[in-house]
């Protein structure tokens, strides 16, 4: 059950692919964007573990460019929303009214900017799976092991001793006078 904003971006899009057919017929790596598409799924689900967030900023923007060829140049692909996709919508636009009311615009700016990757990874990764459906045993079991490496490392962490780098501060052992509001 699509509306009719969508079924009007479809009807464009079939458009579209009639137009850029000979692209994907021609080149090799048109034609295999859905697959270079998943390399770079793959790849920034593992490296976010390791990475910072610019860097993830990175490959989120890869992949959601990647995806946007593969919604331009594929004919199966066409976009499609559930209510649960309405419902991050929703999240959206109240984080946009927050954005506009906040007090600290540039935090707030930030904060919107990675609200957008993620939810255009997460469109990316959901239309993809919808036309890929033998992926994504895989795509479980590796977001699986990621984190059961996270874990692992939590334990490490935690009988070691290993400083935190947190922001937040534990006041429970804080002199009252030091501590931050």
């Amino acid at each position: 059950m699509n509306s009719v904003i969508i079924d009007f971006f479809n009807k464009i899009l079939v458009k579209i692919h009639e137009k850029t057919e000979f692209l994907t017929e021609n080149s090799y790596i048109l034609s295999n964007i859905d697959n270079i598409l998943f390399f770079f799924i793959c790849v920034s689900l593992i490296t976010s573990i390791f990475t910072g967030n610019s860097y993830t900023a990175l490959l989120l923007c890869i992949v959601a460019v990647l995806f946007g060829f593969m919604l331009l140049l594929k004919k199966e692909v066409l976009l499609g929303f559930n209510k649960s996709t309405f419902c991050l919508f929703l999240y959206f636009l109240t984080a946009i009214i927050s954005t506009v009311n906040s007090t600290m615009p540039h935090q707030s700016l930030t904060g919107l900017s990675k609200t957008v990757l993620y939810l255009l990874f997460f469109i990316a990764v959901t239309n993809y799976l919808k036309f890929h459906r033998e992926k994504i045993k895989f795509l479980v079991s590796l977001i699986a092991l990621c984190v059961s490496f996270e874990v692992v490392v939590a334990f490490i962490q935690n009988y070691t001793d290993v400083l935190s780098i947190a922001t937040w501060q534990d006041t429970s052992r804080t002199n009252p006078e030091l501590v931050l509001t």
